[in-house]
């Protein structure tokens, strides 16, 4: 099983800025061999009381054949998890990542407000013919800290 990560990996940071509680990140991940069933891709790490209110992805061709499938959903980082994964809470059983993404994709999803630090993790469920070439997946978030309950 391989795990890829981007720069943005154990660095979940809450703070505010100059626009009051407002909360963005962004993550470039680096993929480097066709996914496979037992991998994992971490596309952002979500800090501890964030309302996540927006994820966006862009990924390069993925898939030299048609037939990668995956979930993208979130899970705790917390040893003592409070907060239910659920593996597909954005994508379920999408073939999105077969074909290299023109522009950006904006995910619609019902605000979700996270009381443990957790990972949004794409997980194939089906594998890829191959990997044309190396590439990458980049992922933008944004939400409001609101605190932790």
């Amino acid at each position: 099983m391989t795990v890829y990560r981007g720069q943005q990996a154990y660095t979940p940071k809450l703070s505010t800025s100059s626009y009051g509680n407002a909360w963005n990140d962004d993550n470039k991940i680096d993929i480097t061999a066709a996914l496979v069933a037992a991998d994992e891709v971490i596309l952002m790490e979500i800090p501890a009381g964030t309302r996540l209110t927006g994820l966006k992805y862009r990924a390069g061709d993925l898939d030299s054949g048609a037939t990668l499938v995956a979930n993208l959903g979130y899970r705790s980082t917390h040893p003592e998890q409070r907060v239910a994964a659920a593996p597909s809470y954005f994508l379920n059983a999408s073939a999105a990542f077969q074909a290299a993404q023109n522009g950006w994709v904006d995910l619609a999803f019902e605000p979700i407000t996270f009381q443990e630090n957790v990972q949004i993790v794409l997980k194939p469920t089906a594998p890829a013919v191959g990997l044309p070439a190396a590439t990458a997946i980049w992922a933008i978030a944004s939400g409001r800290v609101v605190g932790v309950a």
